[in-house]
């Protein structure tokens, strides 16, 4: 199989000498096997916000829930930091980027 790029004359994708050692330049190489087929989904919004919302809520009260919940003083810098973290996985939810995200690391690691 051919992948677009390869079709359009711009560079070869999948050929025997880069199975095993591919060059950075493929991880980008767009193949017909992996089309990026955008559907706006109105759950995976609402569920992208509430994980936002949440990730917000532990930003704004990183103080109570590392007393409570953690070693305290030691790690407000950690549960801020993973509060953060929820944010962006929950805008990343938000726009459905999560699906092409984990497809386009499935067909790095399996080479499929």
């Amino acid at each position: 199989r051919l992948c677009k790029a390869e079709v359009q004359g711009l560079s070869p994708c999948y050929s025997t000498k880069f199975l095993l050692n591919p060059p950075i330049w493929a991880i980008f190489c767009y193949n017909e096997v992996m089309d990026f087929n955008f559907t706006f989904d109105f759950g995976w919004m609402f569920g992208g916000l509430a994980i936002a919302l949440a990730g917000g809520l532990i930003v704004i009260f990183y103080k109570q829930i590392a007393d409570n919940l953690v070693n305290g003083v030691s790690s407000y810098d950690k549960v801020k930091l993973f509060g953060i973290i929820t944010i962006i996985v929950g805008l990343v939810i938000t726009a459905n980027l999560h699906t092409f995200i984990l497809t386009w690391l499935v067909h790095l690691m399996f080479n499929r």
